[in-house]
């Protein structure tokens, strides 16, 4: 398939950089960034098993929203323990 866009000057200059860097033509480069995006998972989609596991376990929403704050702080302890020595 062969689709013609008009792109802004800025926007143009963008893809060239972009193209160039990857050593690609513009053309080339765009055709790959949007087949990605046609083929990328939606967050729903990405999400999907992570929401069913935490309505099987049976906790509540205020539940889970103390169980990732108490991970927060854990990581935030361990991150920040070796400013401490």
């Amino acid at each position: 398939m062969s689709i013609t866009i008009e792109l802004s000057e800025a926007s143009e200059k963008r893809l060239a950089e972009c193209a160039a860097r990857y050593g690609r033509t513009p053309e080339d480069f765009a055709a790959k960034v949007l087949d990605r995006e046609l083929h990328a998972r939606s967050l729903d989609e990405v999400l999907a098993p992570f929401r069913q596991e935490v309505a099987e376990s049976g906790m509540t929403e205020e539940e889970f929203g103390d169980f990732i704050q108490e991970i927060r702080e854990e990581i935030w302890k361990e991150k920040h323990a070796g400013h401490r020595q």
